[in-house]
């Protein structure tokens, strides 16, 4: 099928929208019709691909930009910072969803960014447009390996590694879904989401999941992940299309 209207939700970093503006051309060059809304300041890198550009209010990316963000990476304290980041896109979203829905209006398919998901998913049901998360590390339980940002390495015992899972839904629920997630997207008048909101459309929905198997265990697939979440390798801009970038960054 050809000239669906696509809209892709990013916010982050360079890192967290390159993906994504290399899923638009690559859309785009299969005849759709593609728009990308995100803050402003990654406005001019989208363009620059003749992507349409479409405003999203605030920048969480200050975070990372800030002292105390370098900080927390530099120690590797990665539940902290993601927090911090959390936190700081938690405060632009009663601004920032406005613009995601008045982006997504007539469009026929939603490509939403994890980390705008929860806000994306309410205004995907209330505009009844399909909506495909884009994951850029393994989200989906298995117990094969555990949650990314518990360890790197796979534990001895398969059910300490699923456990990573429920441990991390269930505090994501506590302190994040229930309490501040639920009551923004009330606030707007869109329905609450469950606690297994993520797993649940991921395992409903076609999901992007944009790294390679070479990142798994074994280079293989878990079982446990539904048919739906198709693991696609990075996304990558085509060759030469990098000028902004230092030659050895691009070379690397």
């Amino acid at each position: 099928m050809s000239g669906l209207r696509i809209v892709i939700i990013l916010t982050g970093s360079r890192g967290d929208i390159q993906p994504g503006v290399a899923l638009a051309v690559a859309l785009k060059k299969r005849g759709h019709i593609v728009s990308i809304a995100t803050e402003e300041r990654q406005r001019a890198f989208i363009e620059s691909f003749s992507i349409t550009y479409c405003h999203v209010y605030g920048d969480p990316c200050s975070v990372a930009e800030s002292h105390e963000g370098r900080l927390l990476l530099s120690q590797g304290k990665s539940f902290a910072f993601a927090k911090k980041f959390t936190d700081e896109i938690r405060a632009n979203v009663p601004n920032a969803i406005s613009d995601f829905e008045k982006a997504c209006k007539g469009v026929d398919l939603i490509v939403s960014h994890l980390l705008v998901l929860p806000y994306v998913i309410g205004i995907a049901k209330k505009l009844n447009v399909p909506i495909v998360p884009l994951l850029y590390q393994p989200y989906y339980p298995t117990s094969e390996f555990p949650f990314f940002m518990f360890s790197v390495v796979s534990f001895p015992w398969k059910f300490l590694n699923m456990l990573t899972y429920t441990f991390t839904n269930q505090m994501q629920w506590l302190f994040d879904t229930k309490p501040h997630i639920n009551k923004i997207l009330a606030s707007k008048g869109y329905p609450p989401l469950d606690k297994d909101y993520i797993n649940d459309l991921t395992s409903r929905s076609n999901t992007i999941c944009a790294f390679p198997r070479l990142i798994l265990p074994n280079d293989k697939i878990p079982g446990e992940w539904p048919r739906t979440n198709i693991v696609t390798g990075f996304l990558f801009l085509p060759q030469g299309s990098l000028g902004d970038l230092d030659v050895g960054l691009q070379n690397w």
